[in-house]
């Protein structure tokens, strides 16, 4: 993975890239468990200001960011989950009201509160 250069503070990824990414490379890129420190929430960040500012220029973007993270809650993998969280989190933070309103859609509310049903061992991570 020649786009990124890692750091012991954050990951540094290449402007080029992140500028030319697609919204799902984006969130791709932030949710891999493998790439990602559980311990590390802040570890992405330059990668939620960006997904941030698209939401805000285009509505398009916006209903894509959704999209994608619809699409992903189907997915039973707690670190995926917990950073799709963060992500939403981040978002509805500092993005806008197509964002907030895409977030309380009626299915994907229901996606996202059946995901913290989910009983993952001992520990729910997700739900904490």
């Amino acid at each position: 993975a020649d786009d990124l250069r890692l750091s012991n503070d954050t990951c540094n990824l290449r402007p080029e890239w992140i500028s030319t990414a697609t919204i799902k490379q984006l969130v791709e890129r932030c949710t891999d468990a493998k790439l990602t420190p559980p311990d590390r929430p802040d570890y992405y960040q330059i990668v939620h200001l960006e997904l941030s500012d698209r939401i805000k220029e285009s509505p398009q973007a916006c209903s894509e960011l959704g999209k994608e993270i619809f699409r992903l809650l189907s997915i039973d993998n707690s670190i995926r989950i917990q950073q799709l969280v963060q992500i939403i989190d981040f978002c509805s933070k500092n993005g806008n009201i197509m964002f907030l309103k895409a977030m309380s859609s009626k299915p994907f509310v229901n996606a996202f509160l059946n995901n913290l049903k989910i009983t993952r061992g001992k520990t729910n991570k997700v739900k904490l």
